[in-house]
C-alpha cells in the first residue's frame, strides 16, 4: 500500500513538474515567469509586479502549523474514505503543509497536498504558483490534456493523462494555500467537485 502511494504522489509531482516549463513558438524551452530559481535561499527576492504586495503581506504572515492542515483534512471526500495522513509537503521546501490520501471502490484513489504561502518558505512558493494567475491556453494531444482555470479564488491547471485514467490539478488558493491533487480511476466531473467541497476556507481561518 505504501508503494502504490508513493508512485501515485511521484506521478502526480511529474506531471506538474513537466507542465512547469513552456515552449516558446520556436519549440525552445523556457522558464516559466514566477517559477523559484532557488528555495534554499534565506534570502527572499520581491517581485516588482502587482504580486508583491500579497508576497510581502505573506511574509509577515503566521503560517499555519504542519499540525494544523494535517488535522484538518476531512475523513470522507466524494464517498471516499481518508486511509492516511502525513505531515510536512512534497515540495522539498521550509514550508508548512501536510497531505492526505484517500481511496474507494474500483480502485479510486485522490490524494490531496497543501502547503501555507505564508512565512519565509511559504511566500518563495507563493512565487511559483502565482504564475497560474496569467492567463494560458488549454492544450490536448494524443496523450493528455491540459485545461487552465481562473475562478472561485483558485488559479490553476489540470493535466489529464488518457492511457492511465489520472488526474493532475495544482492550483493557488485566495493568494494562500499551494494545492496539488491527484486522482485515479475518477470520473472528470467528480474531480472538477473535489475543488469546491474541500472546506478551504475553514483552514485559512484558523
Amino acid at each position: 500500500m505504501k508503494a502504490s502511494k508513493l508512485l501515485f504522489c511521484v506521478f502526480v509531482l511529474l506531471i506538474c513538474a513537466c507542465n512547469n516549463t513552456e515552449h516558446d513558438k520556436t519549440g525552445s524551452k523556457k522558464k516559466d515567469e514566477g517559477a523559484v530559481e532557488n528555495t534554499k535561499s534565506d534570502h527572499i527576492k520581491i517581485d516588482s509586479n502587482k504580486n508583491s504586495a500579497t508576497q510581502k503581506k505573506l511574509l509577515k504572515t503566521n503560517s499555519l502549523s504542519d499540525d494544523d492542515i494535517q488535522n484538518w483534512f476531512p475523513k470522507t471526500i466524494l464517498k471516499l474514505n481518508q486511509e492516511s495522513t502525513q505531515k510536512g509537503t512534497l515540495k522539498g521546501i521550509d514550508a508548512n503543509g501536510a497531505s492526505a490520501f484517500y481511496a474507494g471502490s474500483n480502485n479510486q484513489k485522490l490524494t490531496i497536498s497543501i502547503t501555507d504561502c505564508a512565512g519565509k518558505g511559504g511566500a518563495k512558493i507563493y512565487k511559483r504558483y502565482a504564475r497560474y494567475k496569467k492567463p494560458k491556453e488549454d492544450h490536448e494531444d494524443d496523450t493528455s490534456i491540459t485545461h487552465h482555470f481562473n475562478n472561485d479564488g483558485k488559479s490553476g491547471k489540470l493535466v489529464f493523462v488518457k492511457p492511465l485514467n489520472q488526474y493532475a490539478i495544482e492550483f493557488l488558493y485566495k493568494d494562500r494555500l499551494a494545492i496539488t491533487i491527484g486522482a485515479q480511476n475518477i470520473k472528470k466531473e467528480y474531480v472538477y467537485q473535489a475543488l469546491d467541497v474541500f472546506p478551504f476556507d475553514e483552514l485559512i481561518k484558523q
